[in-house]
C-alpha cells in the first residue's frame, strides 16, 4: 500500500513539474520574442521583473541571459546626464553581469553579452582600472567567438569593442573585417529555442558608423542602405544619412 501510494505520489509530483516547466517556458519564449530596440522603458521592467518571477533566486541560464539582454536593452533608456539616472543605469549593469556570472557553464552566447556589457561598464570606470577592465572586455568578445565562430554577437561584441578603442591604443584595427564578417552570418547558429537571434541590425549600425568616422563615404552609403533594405524601420541607421551625405 506504502509503495503504491508513493508511485502515486511522485507521479502527480512529475505532472505537476512538467506543467510548470512549460508554463515557464512559454512564459520565457514569449518574452524573448518581444525583447527588441523598440521595447519602452515601462515594458523591460515588467519583462524583468516576470524572469525575476520565474527564476524564484534560483540560476537558470536562459533566463539569466535573457534578463541580462533585457537590462543591456535597458541601459540605453537611461539619461547619464542625469545623475539620478546614471546611478541607475550603472546598476542595472552591475546586475546583468552577474547574472551572467552566476551561470556556470558558460557559452558563446553568455561571454559576447558580458563583453558588451562590459563595454558599457567602462563609462563608470575610474581611470585606474580602465585598462584592466576594457581588456577584460575584448577577451571576452575574443572567448565567444573561439567558443561559437558562427555567433553573429560574438563578432559583433569584438567589432564594437576595437570600435570604441582609441586608435593610439590599438584600436580601430579590426573593427571593420570584424563587422563585415558578422552580418555574412546567420543571425541565430543554434537550434536550442531560447538561443537569441539579435545583433545584425546593431552590426550593420557600427559598420556605418565606421565608414563614416574614417569618411568613406560611398561605402558608409552602401552598408547604410543595405541595412535598411533588411531593416526599413530602424530609426537610428536612418539618421546615419544625414551624417554621412555631408561628408565630401
Amino acid at each position: 500500500m506504502k509503495k503504491t501510494t508513493l508511485i502515486i505520489s511522485f507521479t502527480v509530483f512529475l505532472l505537476f513539474s512538467v506543467k510548470a516547466q512549460k508554463k515557464t517556458d512559454n512564459v520565457l519564449t514569449n518574452i524573448q520574442n518581444k525583447l527588441t530596440w523598440t521595447t519602452t522603458k515601462d515594458s523591460l521592467l515588467y519583462y524583468i521583473k516576470a524572469m525575476q518571477e520565474l527564476q524564484n533566486g534560483k540560476t537558470n541560464s536562459h533566463i539569466n541571459y535573457w534578463e541580462a539582454y533585457a537590462k543591456y536593452l535597458l541601459y540605453y533608456d537611461y539619461d547619464l546626464k542625469n545623475e539620478q539616472e546614471k546611478e541607475q543605469a550603472e546598476k542595472t549593469i552591475e546586475e546583468a553581469i552577474k547574472l551572467l556570472e552566476d551561470i556556470d557553464k558558460k557559452n558563446s552566447e553568455h561571454y559576447a553579452l558580458l563583453s558588451l556589457l562590459g563595454g558599457l561598464q567602462l563609462n563608470f570606470v575610474n581611470a585606474l582600472m580602465l585598462p584592466f577592465r576594457a581588456s577584460k572586455v575584448g577577451k571576452n568578445a575574443e572567448k565567444a567567438i573561439q567558443m561559437a565562430p558562427q555567433n553573429i554577437r560574438a563578432y559583433l561584441a569584438l567589432g564594437i569593442y576595437d570600435y570604441h578603442t582609441p586608435k593610439m591604443y590599438g584600436g580601430m584595427k579590426v573593427v571593420e573585417e570584424t563587422l563585415k564578417k558578422a552580418i555574412t552570418l546567420n543571425d541565430k547558429y543554434d537550434p536550442n529555442p531560447y538561443s537569441p537571434d539579435w545583433g545584425k541590425q546593431e552590426t550593420y549600425l557600427y559598420l556605418v558608423k565606421f565608414y563614416n568616422y574614417e569618411k568613406r563615404k560611398n561605402e558608409a552609403l552602401k552598408y547604410l542602405e543595405e541595412g535598411l533594405k533588411l531593416y526599413p524601420n530602424f530609426e537610428t541607421l536612418k539618421k546615419m544619412r544625414a551624417k554621412i551625405e555631408k561628408l565630401n
